[in-house]
């Protein structure tokens, strides 16, 4: 399963592939699957990690700022792409129960299956 999900995003940057393997692993982890509704989430998620360090790059060898072309100095409209893609990305980590604050709220399937798999092994 997770091999099957995790081709959706080989030709995403090996950072991409690393961090959608966390995300894939955890949900599994949480969940024991992950459900066909997810997969749109999950590409959501890969391109907005992409366009996040696209636009990282653009920061870093073009700065904040360019100037437009009376000459002013205007902000550079891939700050507002990060941004954006910031938000989106720390969305679908919160739907997904995967940061710190999701997470504590979220009830945790996994113990229930432990706890499940427990009371099946008894009754056997």
């Amino acid at each position: 399963m997770v091999t099957e999900v995790l081709k959706r995003y080989s030709n995403y940057r090996s950072e991409i592939q690393e961090y959608m393997k966390y995300v894939v692993e955890s949900l599994i982890e949480r969940y024991g699957e992950i459900s066909e509704h997810y997969i749109i989430s999950l590409d959501i998620l890969a391109m907005n990690l992409d366009i996040m360090y696209n636009t990282k790059k653009e920061m870093d060898t073009k700065g904040f700022q360019h100037e437009d072309h009376q000459g002013v100095q205007r902000k550079a409209g891939w700050i507002q792409q990060f941004n954006t893609s910031q938000q989106a990305v720390f969305k679908i980590m919160h739907d997904f129960g995967l940061n710190p604050m999701a997470a504590s709220k979220i009830k945790d399937n996994k113990r229930e299956r432990d706890i499940q798999k427990f009371i099946d092994s008894l009754s056997q």
